[in-house]
């Protein structure tokens, strides 16, 4: 009798296991797609916040991101996002993280570096950060790290606030997975938005130069189009940009054309 309770102890434990499994490939799934979908990582962070926390069964999940002070070039992290149980205080609005220097957790600060998750145990954290863990009741707390271009952008923390956490590899290969391809979200919208600068100046430059100017692909489709030869002929850029140029051309001169 008690071999089968124990058998069956077992299977269950097994389902419990494979569910879990489950549920956070799921998660991963449902997280790279919304990320490779959207512009803006920041408009679903919030969300993926949630879903990892709940996935993990952390009591508290959020974000801090890095920056420099432009005076003292010293290197600061603040929190922007954070998902809770609901059970547990939120620390959003805690301005002493607003800006937290990093250089006074010279052990944590070392450690994420080097790119890999960091579990940090309150008991055995360095006295800046144990003091900071301490005031939130947090018994244990995991660290992610991200990294953007190959610079420390920030860190996405778990905390637990009744048990030390033992985190399976299961669950840290999917909040590594996660970390990285929002890495490579951020990496995306950086480089869109050096695009669109880059065609701003660009287009800043050509309005203001006092010649007409417009531009044309390979199949006469017009490209650019500046305000001066916007005057001169009466046609709107919104009009004419990703047209062909002969649409607005009454009649066609194949010699004229040929030679442009």
């Amino acid at each position: 009798m008690v071999g089968s309770l124990t058998d069956i102890s077992q299977e269950k434990e097994k389902e419990l296991e494979i569910q879990k499994k489950t549920n956070l490939i799921a998660a991963i799934s449902y997280i790279i797609q919304s990320l490779l979908e959207t512009e803006n990582w920041q408009e679903l962070l919030s969300p993926i916040l949630q879903l990892m926390g709940e996935s993990s069964g952390a009591d508290r999940v959020y974000f801090f991101k890095n920056f420099q002070d432009p005076v003292s070039g010293l290197h600061f992290t603040q929190q922007t996002h954070e998902w809770t149980n609901g059970l547990v205080s939120s620390e959003l609005d805690n301005a002493e993280y607003q800006a937290i220097p990093l250089q006074e957790h010279p052990i944590t600060y070392q450690a994420v570096l080097q790119g890999k998750p960091l579990i940090v145990v309150t008991e055995e954290a360095e006295e800046s950060m144990k003091q900071i863990l301490e005031a939130q009741g947090i018994k244990s707390i995991l660290i992610m790290p991200i990294f953007v271009d190959g610079q420390f952008y920030g860190f996405i923390g778990f905390d637990d606030c009744t048990t030390h956490k033992i985190w399976s590899e299961d669950e840290i290969g999917f909040l590594a997975s996660v970390t990285t391809n929002l890495s490579l979200a951020i990496e995306r919208k950086q480089n869109l938005d050096r695009i669109r600068d880059a065609f701003e100046s660009r287009d800043s430059l050509l309005e203001s130069i006092g010649d007409s100017f417009y531009a044309l692909d390979k199949n006469y489709t017009v490209t650019y189009w500046n305000n001066v030869v916007e005057k001169l002929t009466g046609i709107k850029r919104e009009s004419i940009v990703g047209r062909s140029l002969w649409d607005f051309v009454e009649v066609e001169n194949e010699q004229f054309k040929k030679s442009l």
